[in-house]
């Protein structure tokens, strides 16, 4: 098993939430300014509600989790919604909001239970996310405007798809029960888990720092 890297994790969500707020005047795309709203409930989230620092609450930490992710899947979506990058995509983007929130409460609800992690479902989101992502690598390689230093949808872009590429993977190999017979099964669930993060949030932090406000 990997060392616990919870705290340095947490460490980087909080840092991501104080650049954000630092820079939200410079933050461009403005929809961005949604991520700050997604950090300060991922803080609260796993730095204080899954941490059980609130022993009083004894809330479960799956239902913790799927709670968030129904809003976080919500959030997301819209906000790239908003960006004018995406204007040929609005009509299938709300449609993705609508059949990933369907797909997730159906799971929720009647099949795996809110104590469960909705993990069916939320590969589903995955897929919706990284198509998405997808559209607009391919926009920006037809037009010929490739920018890493000036292109902060493109920034986020690729830490969104990297972030649920490798957690398609992860959740398609633990589903399967031959799975977990494997020596070093546990190892690859949080060497995936672990890495999906640091680069979802460093993409995060990156984007933060290169907005310039126009």
């Amino acid at each position: 098993m990997l060392p616990d890297y919870s705290q340095a994790l947490h460490f980087l969500e909080i840092s991501a939430l104080i650049v954000g707020l630092i820079r939200w005047k410079q933050i461009q795309p403005t929809a961005f300014r949604w991520l700050i709203l997604l950090l300060l409930l991922t803080v609260l989230n796993e730095t204080i509600l899954t941490d059980h620092r609130i022993p009083a609450l004894r809330l479960n930490n799956n239902l913790l989790y799927n709670v968030f992710s129904l809003i976080d899947m919500c959030v997301i979506q819209y906000m790239l919604f908003q960006i004018e990058a995406f204007q040929k995509i609005k009509r299938i983007i709300l449609l993705s909001i609508a059949i990933n929130l369907t797909a997730s409460i159906v799971e929720l609800q009647f099949y795996s239970g809110w104590l469960q992690f909705h993990t069916q479902s939320f590969r589903l989101l995955n897929i919706s996310n990284m198509l998405i992502c997808l559209f607009y690598f391919r926009k920006v390689i037809v037009e010929h405007k490739i920018s890493l230093r000036k292109d902060t949808i493109f920034i986020f872009c690729t830490g969104l798809f990297m972030y649920h590429a490798l957690l398609f993977i992860n959740f398609t190999t633990v589903s399967i029960p031959s799975y977990w017979q494997l020596p070093s099964a546990m190892l690859i669930f949080q060497l995936l888990h672990l890495s999906a993060n640091l680069i979802y949030y460093t993409s995060i932090i990156m984007l933060f720092l290169m907005s310039r406000k126009s």
